[in-house]
């Protein structure tokens, strides 16, 4: 646009403002928070074979995503004002009224910093735990990185059936890492119970 304004919209204390100052990332225009989803989803979507080439360094590299995210969102929460309010919107399907629609404020916020944060710890505990096993280990590892993101997704969505997509997706998820070890009976019935509970 004009005056090196993004076409993106975002809105800051419920005025809408077209920025690439205030909410939105200077690469191709897209939100910093719907960048920063993209981010963990395509890293923990495609990093299976990269973290199985790792062996028992893989945990401490899978960290390195949730502690990103971390502190851009530390970051975030040094610039969002007391009591601000950060929507950042992307078309989805325009003739159904539904966008990808993000919110952050206070209580988002910290829940992010705690999914991140925990998610931090978890990946290198992982690692530790699986290590010898590269094979399982990048597999959790995904799963888990997965998890977080989806996660991520359901605690800033700002859309009903964005947070249903992700909401949903986390039952999916938690059902695959509840039966990770599904020669065990035990393991997949626990799974099958979960999945009954959180998506029936």
């Amino acid at each position: 646009g004009r005056n090196g304004f993004s076409p993106t919209k975002a809105r800051l204390h419920g005025a809408s403002v077209k920025s690439r100052c205030v909410g939105t990332s200077p690469l191709f225009g897209i939100p910093a928070v719907i960048l920063a989803l993209l981010f963990a989803i395509l890293t923990a979507a495609f990093s299976g074979p990269f973290l199985r080439r790792l062996g028992p360094f893989a945990g401490w590299s899978a960290s390195v995503v949730p502690a990103s995210l971390f502190v851009y969102f530390v970051a975030a929460a040094r610039t969002l004002p007391v009591g601000g309010v950060l929507v950042e919107t992307l078309p989805w399907v325009p003739r159904l009224g539904v966008s990808l629609a993000f919110r952050l404020d206070g209580l988002s916020l910290l829940l992010a910093l705690i999914i991140t944060g925990v998610g931090t710890l978890v990946t290198i505990y992982s690692g530790a735990y699986f290590a010898g096993m590269p094979a399982l280990s990048a597999r959790f590892l995904r799963l888990i990185l997965l998890f977080m993101s989806v996660m991520l997704g359901a605690v800033l969505a700002d859309d009903l059936i964005v947070m249903f997509a992700f909401w949903e997706s986390t039952s999916l998820l938690s059902f695959l890492l509840i039966g990770f070890h599904s020669e065990r009976p035990e393991a997949r019935k626990a799974a099958l119970q979960s999945l009954l509970v959180t998506a029936g």
